[in-house]
């Protein structure tokens, strides 16, 4: 073979190649045993090998109790309304975003909701105190009954109450002929009954009496 039949020879070889696809070039350097695959499919088998990767190195970092930014879960806010009748009203569903690396996932689940309604509890009752209560009395004079004197043995009078320990008070009266103090004992909220010593306007007589008693406040 002369030198000008191998030059023509290798050129023509060289013709050839430029003008085969480059995909077929490519899967003609294929080592033997693979299987050569198009760029944009091994382009897509690599983003999922990293993105895999990532969530790997996301759950590595959880578990190791470290921060990052390749797991994060963002809530929607949920309101719940509670009515001053005592009526509650929420929304219908609980919603969270997940984003995991390029990953976004939405997540919705049914809530079930537990609300109680506690109200303020009353306040305690004072058991001692001063107190400007008014009473309407009535006295009984006993000793009214053991003289000739025309002494009444009843008589009504306005009674004042300033101090209270329990069910125990201190209690002022005048009437139109007495006046007088004691203590007296809450039978019920409005009603008492007291003992005390009175004294009479006239001559400034003393002596026990008995009475009862109505409170307007």
């Amino acid at each position: 073979m002369s030198k000008l039949t191998l030059f023509l020879a290798v050129m023509t070889a060289s013709i050839l190649l430029c003008a085969i696809p480059s995909e077929v070039k490519a899967q003609n350097i294929c080592p033997e045993g693979y299987k050569c695959i198009p760029n944009e499919v091994a382009e897509r088998w690599k983003a999922i090998l990293e993105e895999r990767q990532c969530q790997d190195e996301a759950l590595d970092a959880l578990e190791q109790g470290l921060e990052t930014d390749k797991l994060k879960v963002t809530y929607e806010p949920y309101e719940v309304i509670v009515t001053q009748d005592g009526q509650v009203f929420d929304r219908d569903e609980l919603v969270a975003h997940l984003e995991w690396c390029n990953t976004k996932i939405k997540v919705t689940a049914k809530p079930q909701l537990k609300v109680n309604i506690k109200k303020d509890a009353p306040e305690a009752t004072p058991t001692w105190g001063f107190r400007l209560r008014v009473r309407l009395a009535v006295n009984v004079w006993p000793k009214a009954l053991f003289t000739s004197e025309e002494v009444p043995v009843l008589e009504p009078a306005l009674a004042l109450e300033p101090f209270y320990l329990h069910n125990f008070h201190l209690i002022t009266w005048a009437g139109f002929q007495t006046f007088g103090a004691g203590v007296g004992y809450d039978v019920t909220r409005n009603a008492n009954v007291y003992v005390g010593a009175g004294g009479r306007w006239a001559n400034a007589e003393f002596g026990p009496v008995l009475g009862v008693s109505l409170s307007f406040n």
